[in-house]
């Protein structure tokens, strides 16, 4: 977008009212971390970041403003105190070049050995524009022109395109954008074989203000990463002030915003960022932000934020359910409400309780295979489907794309959808023994039996410290904690208890003492 319009939304943030809300990010405590230094060439402002880690170090590129704008380059150990190269490593163009009045935002990943950026230039007139360049060090780069220009006149774009978010997903480029017409700003998708020749997405754009509230007038800056089958995005949008949502699609392409949002806001009145946020980048994995505020100096400075034990993975916890035998679901530590789920009263009939990975409602599974959809959820088909025998124990989704599994008392995972076969599985054959199946994003996967072993598969680290019930077939069912997706679990035994295993114990469970009535546990998403 151009420096004229960002100049109009930053002269009316200053005169808005602030607000906090975090929804699972935390602020770190001595924001802001990479500050404009005073009679260099960023001594006005540093702003819009783009951080990869590379080996030990992370290594960030930011727009920097002082005499003219340029893209800078930081490195660090941690994320918080940054190293700073002492001269611009991308300057404004020459003139009459696309990039000669502006240039910021941008994204960069490394592709082998090769840097490559992809930012926003200006002219210095009304239109920006996303060009392109490479870099061996990551501080001496080539520039290659401009890789994607305005729409045509009419067109959502037609007045500009900036803030570029790319990622490399298998052997295919995806850009998600903004892109600004007179009615305001929304982020597009394009697609590329090279990142240099790119096709926007016809049905742009994929991510639309709303109309109203936090993200009324505008949304920009999007921040996607691929996690396991689902694209998270972080992204900003304007109402009120600017702040910083997030949304999640199983495509690139169809996005469901959060229910939380916005999760990150303006911070305290007087407070280095207490006019605006924006410009998120995040990493996957540590979970760590970085953003642009804007505090009554009106300074520019770049802050850092991860996510609480409530929210990691882009998770935020809003509390879980427990299944009984009967199909009745109970809501815990603040749960939301959930509907339209099918109920056997005084049957033992209920055997796994999931989610549907975007969020859309949620699924029941019978004992004997049939999967209920619940709430919205779309029906799924072709599950395995055993008449009248107690057979089926869980569902589970696969987390790497389409498709789903369903494990039976015996051992066998049987996949649906399109899932791909999971191998080495533990089998007992004709004996009740397999309770639970959880699969991690690497592909790894774990079986829970009745008596509260835990199975790891297809190299899956070892889980220690356990509950088990020798010779007494207690456990029902196992669960990543969403919080904390590569080391916390829970156990649920059949009487409702719920052990944690290196995980924050969870509270307000049903407990049926000496009863065995609890079949499983879900988080929602």
């Amino acid at each position: 977008m151009s420096v004229k319009f960002l100049r109009v939304f930053f002269l009316v943030l200053i005169i808005l009212t602030a607000s906090v809300s975090e929804a699972g990010w935390e602020k770190y405590k001595n924001n802001p971390v990479l500050t404009p230094t005073a009679g260099e060439w960023d001594s006005v402002g540093t702003w819009t970041i783009s951080v990869i880690k590379d080996g030990e170090t992370y290594k960030a590129w930011y727009g920097g403003r002082g005499a003219a704008e340029a893209i800078g380059y930081a490195a660090s150990t941690n994320g918080i105190s940054w190293s700073k190269h002492n001269v611009p490593v991308l300057p404004l163009g020459a003139g009459g070049e696309f990039d000669s009045g502006s240039i910021h935002s941008p994204c960069v990943i490394k592709d082998g050995s090769t840097y490559k950026m992809w930012y926003t230039g200006g002219d210095g007139g009304v239109n920006d524009r996303i060009g392109y360049a490479t870099s061996n060090n990551g501080t001496a780069w080539a520039k290659l022109g401009v890789v994607l220009p305005l729409g045509n006149q009419g067109e959502w774009d037609e007045n500009g395109v900036s803030t570029p978010c790319v990622i490399k997903d298998g052997a295919t480029y995806k850009m998600w954008y903004t892109g600004v017409s007179a009615g305001g700003g929304d982020i597009g998708y394009a697609t590329s074989p090279d990142g240099i020749n790119w096709n926007k997405y016809a049905g742009n754009p994929v991510l639309e203000k709303s109309g109203s509230g936090w993200d009324a007038n505008m949304v920009s800056w999007p921040c996607v990463i691929k996690d396991g089958g689902t694209y998270k995005m972080w992204y900003t949008g304007l109402g009120a002030g600017w702040a910083i949502g997030y949304a999640t699609s199983s495509n690139g392409i169809s996005w469901k915003m959060g229910k939380n949002n916005p999760v990150i806001e303006r911070g305290a009145p007087g407070s280095w960022d207490n006019l605006t946020t924006f410009g998120p980048c995040v990493l996957k994995g540590s979970w760590k932000m970085w953003y642009t505020g804007r505090g009554p100096s009106g300074t520019l400075h770049i802050g850092y934020a991860t996510l609480s034990g409530k929210g990691r993975g882009g998770y935020v916890y809003r509390g879980y359910y427990v299944l009984d035998a009967f199909g009745g679901i109970h809501l815990c530590d603040g749960a939301p409400a959930v509907k339209d789920y099918p109920y056997w009263e005084g049957q033992d009939i209920a055997r796994d309780l999931e989610f549907s990975p975007d969020g859309t409602g949620f699924y029941v599974l019978d004992a004997y295979g049939g999967i209920h959809n619940c709430d919205g959820a779309p029906p799924l088909e072709d599950y395995p489907y055993w008449d009248d025998q107690d057979v089926a124990r869980d569902l589970e989704f696969n987390p790497n794309g389409q498709g789903f599994y369903v494990l039976d008392c015996y051992g066998g995972i049987h996949p649906r959808g399109g899932a791909p076969e999971l191998k080495n599985y533990p089998y007992w054959p004709d004996e009740d023994i397999a309770r639970g199946l959880e699969i991690r994003n690497d592909g790894s996967f774990y079986i829970l039996d009745c008596y509260g072993g835990i199975h790891p598969r297809n190299g899956a680290p070892e889980i220690e410290n356990y509950p088990y019930w020798d010779g007494s077939a207690m456990a029902r069912d196992l669960e990543i904690d969403p919080r904390l997706p590569e080391t916390g679990y829970f156990v649920l035994d059949n009487w409702g208890g719920i052990h944690a295993v290196a995980a924050e114990p969870l509270k307000g469970y049903p407990f049926w003492e000496g009863q065995d009535l609890a079949r499983a546990i879900a988080f929602p998403r």
